[in-house]
């Protein structure tokens, strides 16, 4: 997949920094995370998905994503320990999630769970539940507006950077755990297009030695031909891409590339799927794509 990483946009006074659950916070560099209300939205959000309620979109982090990580790696990953009450780490409870927070593009920070870390590795325990938040979502939980302005001028930076590396590889690669497509559901892949894409960027895909290119218009995403490589796929307007055609493509995703792209059998599968499936060459290029990183 070629394109630019996703920057951040500054919109002052878009979120509330005003509150009052500040029991426990996060300080990372010059950057604070509130924890408190973190753990609280990250809760609900968890609630929500196992209700099949739609409260966790309300709360702006229902793009976070629920894994699981090895102890080990998520030791070695850890820039500085604070310091650590004895107490605390005996009374850890190991059921509860980690948090990571995305600090830098790719570069994800534990912020909450160091007690419960140390408390594993005593224990020889491989691994924790874990919480990915990414940075698009979590900088609503900084101390202030004065730090979200700062943090978007840090991020736009290492976009940069990331733009002038001719061997990047990717969007999604948490540390101290890669993200791995069993994580992932159809909403899950939805929300990561949707962070990707903004009303100013289009970004191009490739698939099966075609491209396509993906574009938010009025806040709806939309496929359209590739305008900057050749071959591209054909279509005479552009289309839109829901949700619910993505949750629909997830069940079908191994069928649509098990076997030899021009054998009989799979371009009859291929069809089959397609009446299922609308414009099925491009969702199940996005499935593959969006779940890879």
């Amino acid at each position: 997949m070629q394109f630019r990483y996703r920057e951040m946009v500054y919109r002052p006074g878009f979120y509330n920094f005003h509150n009052n659950d500040r029991t426990e916070w996060f300080q990372n560099g010059i950057f604070n995370y509130n924890v408190s209300r973190l753990i609280r939205d990250l809760a609900a959000c968890d609630l929500a998905a196992r209700d099949l309620a739609d409260g966790a979109k309300a709360l702006g982090i229902y793009t976070a994503v629920r894994t699981r990580v090895s102890v080990n790696e998520a030791i070695r990953h850890i820039y500085s320990w604070p310091h650590l009450e004895e107490e605390h780490v005996q009374a850890a409870d190991l059921e509860r999630p980690l948090i990571f927070v995305e600090i830098s593009p790719d570069n994800f920070n534990l912020i909450d769970g160091h007690h419960r870390l140390k408390k594993a590795s005593r224990e020889g325990i491989e691994e924790l539940p874990a919480w990915m938040v990414d940075a698009h979502a979590s900088v609503s939980y900084l101390g202030s507006e004065y730090e979200y302005s700062q943090y978007v001028e840090y991020w736009d930076k290492k976009t940069e950077d990331i733009r002038d590396r001719a061997a990047y590889r990717g969007m999604y690669c948490p540390c101290p755990a890669p993200l791995q497509e069993r994580d992932l559901d159809g909403i899950h892949i939805w929300n990561r297009m949707g962070m990707c894409i903004n009303e100013c960027r289009r970004i191009e895909v490739y698939s099966e030695n075609k491209w396509f290119t993906l574009f938010r218009l009025n806040g709806k995403l939309y496929c359209g031909e590739a305008e900057e490589h050749a071959p591209s796929i054909r279509c005479q307007t552009p289309f839109q891409i829901s949700e619910d055609m993505i949750e629909n493509a997830v069940p079908y995703y191994e069928a649509w590339g098990d076997g030899e792209p021009s054998s009989a059998a799979l371009r009859k599968r291929r069809g089959e799927i397609t009446k299922i499936v609308p414009h099925a060459h491009v969702i199940m290029a996005c499935v593959r794509v969006f779940s890879e990183y």
